[in-house]
């Protein structure tokens, strides 16, 4: 059986003094992360020694996990060399097989490229994959904070989802979710040094979010064009938790989030297909 490692980095210097608030933003983001996508891991991702480390059991949920982790990680940003292939388990830190030393090429080509994200399997699609993966990046260089808060409501409204992979429960239970945002104010703060304000925000309903199951969408048959990644509906419903105007939130989404959208979801139904 294939698995998919991931291995990252923190990107950029991060004063030592506020280390400590860097560990518990990881943890808190780890560990809400770790129990929606539960069901797709072997190994559960972590931050030691400023490195992240996990294993899946398929390549699109390991996507899908790296995409949630950079919103609620920004303003700071993370590098991930994701690599697919068999894999051995020596200790709970230590790994070997060609998965790892996928990940390991991966990660390298993150840092020549400085991508966020590279994708390795050593399949002839792979160069395919990871020109998505560079063009979504772009299209987020570009965002602001207003912008990085509205992609994750998007998120967390509308969230791309693979059944047998993940699984949601109140948002407003979630602890870690809540720790994580709280800390994610703390180094807007530190970092953009009080410029703009972090909004007050609400999370909705698990009832009021509609998940888009990839999963479905694979299971179509002559499907050439998929083009329900996003919903125009849940602009209003955006603006209402964070609090901020229909238009104003319309305007982010229009810049390129949707189209980023659709390009990470492609890539997530590309992992899906490819079983």
């Amino acid at each position: 059986m294939n698995y998919t490692i991931m291995l990252g980095e923190v990107k950029g210097d991060v004063d030592k003094k506020w280390q400590p608030d860097l560990k518990e933003l990881f943890e808190a983001a780890f560990s809400y992360l770790n129990r929606v996508f539960k069901k797709s891991l072997k190994s559960p991702p972590s931050f030691r020694k400023e490195e992240i480390q996990g294993v899946f059991v398929e390549g699109a949920a390991a996507y899908l996990y790296y995409r949630q982790l950079k919103m609620l990680l920004f303003p700071l940003s993370v590098r991930i060399g994701l690599g697919e292939g068999k894999h051995y388990q020596i200790s709970s830190e230590t790994f070997e097989g060609p998965a790892y030393f996928h990940a390991e090429r991966a990660l390298a080509l993150a840092r020549a490229k400085d991508a966020g994200a590279v994708y390795v399997s050593f399949r002839k699609t792979d160069k395919y994959l990871n020109a998505i993966l560079l063009a979504s990046e772009h299209l987020e260089r570009r965002q602001s904070l207003g912008g990085n808060l509205v992609r994750l409501f998007s998120e967390i409204y509308f969230p791309l989802y693979k059944k047998n992979a993940m699984e949601f429960s109140e948002y407003g239970e979630e602890k870690n979710l809540l720790k994580a945002l709280r800390l994610k104010e703390k180094f807007f703060e530190i970092l953009l040094e009080n410029k703009r304000p972090f909004p007050e925000f609400m999370l909705p309903k698990l009832s009021e979010c509609k998940l888009i199951d990839l999963e479905a969408l694979y299971a179509r048959e002559k499907e050439e064009l998929v083009s329900c990644f996003w919903e125009r509906g849940f602009c209003t419903k955006i603006a209402a938790s964070l609090k901020m105007s229909r238009q104003n939130v319309s305007k982010h989404l229009d810049s390129g989030i949707i189209f980023q959208r659709n390009l990470e979801g492609s890539a997530a139904l590309f992992l899906t297909e490819r079983k």
